[in-house]
């Protein structure tokens, strides 16, 4: 994150780091002035009714949906914040790092971009030094190694490593040596699980201990967020058996959602139609939630992406239906979101025909994988292997 961002801590601006890489998705982000400037000539073409509909497509992909995930976040990073001040009292302990783990989509990079963007403790601040820059936050390079991670770590403090043909131990003495000098007091990592690809057991610990080292600066109690996909979680049970990380660490897991969750996911389909000025209507039951968890694997950020989807679709409709009928409103207020909404967003996403749409009436939906419409068209490509040759044997010719 360039320093210029940091001035102005705000969820676009931790977003735009984050959207850097190809593997998150694509969130509200400061974009170029010259591809806003074609975005907008594009805009001046479309006719009134898509204008309208542009419009509320960027208000969707910029409102950020809150839950009881949230909740956790936020309880353990008070942990780490309180830690980080109670040095003054008499000492920090030694658990200072939050490990926050989900799947691809759960939601989890936009949850602590939030939260980071809203916290007082992670903005810059006047100090004797001058400007003080307690929050420090990157990727981690792809594949991660020790110098890499050291390098990149150094950067993004503010001091410029390229170049610097040092040792691993000298980067590291280096970056303690910059974390202090510059007041960094919380860093988060995202993407940590690049350690575990096509690494060594012995890399992977090296790493670990790196972590484990960084957490022990004397005199400095660094506080630690590492986020990342599930795999993330080998870091914390390795197979020496070493719990020394384990107990210097929170743990946040971003659970996929599932039928437990349905009441969470109602309330929030509810909030999200309402916000449209919308209607739950028959959408509002455990049954049709249960549909769209299954629908989206269970991934939070799927799930409100389809809710917001489906929220312009009736929106959509419904003006069509006032422009046909040449009438000045509808005659049924609030609009109803229906299932018929979710299956038009589900066939234009996914490809699905009728019989594979998750959201179509009659459907034994449970027994209808999400894959459905790919597996169709997989399985109808024509087989390149050539038939294996049968071995000649003796047997048969005689």
């Amino acid at each position: 994150m360039s320093k210029t961002a940091l001035k102005d801590l705000t969820p676009m601006a931790v977003l735009a780091k984050l959207a850097a890489n190809e593997e998150h998705d694509d969130p509200p982000r400061t974009y170029h002035p010259e591809f806003l400037e074609a975005a907008q000539a594009i805009f001046d073409m479309l006719p009134p009714e898509a204008q309208n509909r542009v419009k509320r497509l960027g208000k969707h992909n910029q409102t950020y949906i809150r839950s009881t995930r949230d909740q956790k976040l936020s309880a353990v990073m008070d942990r780490l914040r309180d830690n980080a001040a109670a040095a003054v009292f008499g000492g920090s302990e030694k658990r200072r790092a939050m490990f926050v783990i989900g799947d691809s989509d759960s939601g989890k990079s936009r949850a602590l971009a939030e939260m980071v963007a809203n916290r007082p403790e992670f903005k810059p601040r006047a100090s004797r030094r001058g400007v003080t820059r307690p929050f420090v936050f990157f990727e981690a390079p792809k594949p991660l190694t020790i110098k890499g991670f050291a390098r990149k770590a150094l950067e993004e403090c503010g001091y410029p490593a390229k170049n610097l043909q040092l040792q691993e131990w000298e980067l590291f003495d280096l970056l303690k040596d910059q974390i202090r000098d510059k007041g960094v007091i919380f860093m988060w990592v995202d993407e940590m699980q690049h350690v575990l690809h096509g690494n060594t057991t012995d890399a992977i610990q090296n790493v670990s201990d790196i972590v484990k080292s960084l957490l022990q600066i004397p005199g400095w109690p660094l506080h630690l967020i590492l986020s990342g996909v599930p795999s993330l979680a080998k870091f914390l049970v390795p197979k020496d058996g070493d719990r020394q990380l384990r107990n210097r660490s929170y743990l946040v897991h971003l659970n996929p959602i599932t039928a437990v969750n349905a009441e969470m996911m109602l309330k929030l389909q509810e909030k999200i139609m309402e916000k449209d000025g919308l209607a739950v209507d028959e959408t509002d039951t455990p049954e049709f939630m249960e549909r769209l968890i299954h629908s989206c694997h269970g991934a939070f950020g799927t799930m409100i992406k389809r809710m917001q989807a489906a929220a312009e679709q009736a929106i959509s409709a419904a003006e069509k239906q006032v422009r046909d009928e040449a009438v000045d409103s509808l005659t049924i207020t609030p609009i109803p979101v229906t299932m018929k909404h979710y299956a038009s967003v589900y066939e234009l996403e996914t490809g699905a025909s009728e019989h594979e749409n998750i959201f179509s009436q009659g459907v034994d939906w449970k027994n209808i994988t999400p894959l459905a419409a790919l597996t169709t068209i997989i399985g109808s490509i024509p087989s390149t292997d050539k038939p294996r040759r049968r071995r000649f044997n003796r047997e048969d010719a005689d």
